[in-house]
């Protein structure tokens, strides 16, 4: 029986872990971020981009934070870890993203939602570390 509940202690340990792990946001070449501040491109007005530029898809950001932020909050919480965290102020991500086309169409399957905004949101309510 021990064996059993070693093997699930493992797997809800490594369930944590992964959604902690925050999702950055790609800098892609071909494809021009908007965050949700932003007009989006293909509405009348917005996003105007330079004659020579190329875009052959956009990407919707929801929700954009820097992950120094969120781990900021996570050590204020739980108090700072004991191993240098790396250098993660200039890193993005957001809660969630989706690509466009350049004329405004959804890409099918391009929708990603991040699980590190609900993992704090469980933190922060003391329930990620509850047994049930």
């Amino acid at each position: 029986m021990s064996c059993l509940k070693d093997r699930i202690n493992l797997v809800s340990y490594w369930h944590k872990v992964e959604s902690f792990t925050p999702h950055e946001i790609d800098k892609d070449s071909t494809g021009k971020p908007v965050t949700s501040e932003e007009t989006l491109p293909w509405v009348s007005g917005g996003l105007k981009l330079a004659l020579d530029e190329e875009v052959n898809f956009h990407k919707l950001c929801i929700g954009v934070f820097y992950v120094s932020e969120a781990n900021r909050a996570i050590d204020e919480y739980l108090g700072p870890g004991k191993e240098e965290s790396p250098n993660l102020s200039a890193v993005l991500s957001c809660f969630a993203e989706c690509i466009f086309t350049p004329s405004g169409l959804y890409k099918p399957g391009s929708f990603k939602l991040s699980t590190m905004p609900w993992a704090m949101g469980k933190l922060m309510t003391g329930e990620v570390f509850s047994t049930e």
